[in-house]
């Protein structure tokens, strides 16, 4: 038979074929088998992206430590006893004057609390004074004169701590005045 035939014996056939009915029970274990349909939890999706974003930003933080931990030994293996000297120094004095202007940070901010406007007009200012110093550092980086820029930078902390000493001892001056006026009262 070719398949015209088939074809048109199938169809005038129909009848014949559709006189049989599937058992119900066949139906109700079609059904156990079928799986039910995935509920899509979007909580669970934010986690899930939340962690591979993680996962990326803490690899790329990774790299960077380990490529600029390699650029240190190079530099470290580079250098003489001298500049050795002089980096482990310029560490010491930038450990020196960070805590020093962290203490007086916080002594500052505690007294700028009847004035935001101080408080912030500092952090703009240190906002600057840090630019500079990152710039420093990226010239330091590309071996600039590197006495100079080490000076520069320990000048910029400096004036980090002097202008902290200045308004701490202004504000200090300041909230005394207060305290002797509102005991005359």
């Amino acid at each position: 038979m070719r398949p015209d035939e088939l074809e048109k014996f199938v169809s005038q056939n129909r009848d014949g074929f559709d006189d049989l009915e599937p058992d119900p029970a066949i139906f109700a274990q079609v059904q156990q088998n079928i799986k039910p349909a995935r509920k899509i939890n979007p909580v669970k999706i934010l986690w899930r992206a939340a962690a591979i974003i993680i996962i990326f930003v803490s690899s790329y933080f990774f790299h960077d430590y380990q490529s600029e931990k390699r650029q240190v030994n190079q530099l470290i293996e580079q250098a003489d006893e001298n500049q050795i000297k002089e980096a482990r120094l310029f560490f010491e004095a930038r450990a020196y004057y960070s805590s020093m202007i962290q203490n007086k940070e916080k002594e500052v901010f505690a007294l700028t609390k009847n004035y935001p406007e101080i408080k912030k007009e500092l952090k703009d200012e240190f906002k600057e004074i840090d630019k500079e110093i990152k710039s420093l550092q990226n010239d330091l980086k590309d071996g600039v004169s590197n006495q100079e820029i080490i000076e520069a930078m320990i000048q910029n902390y400096r004036i980090k701590l002097e202008i902290l000493e200045n308004v701490w001892h202004e504000l200090s001056t300041e909230v005394k005045e207060e305290k002797t006026q509102s005991n005359e009262i």
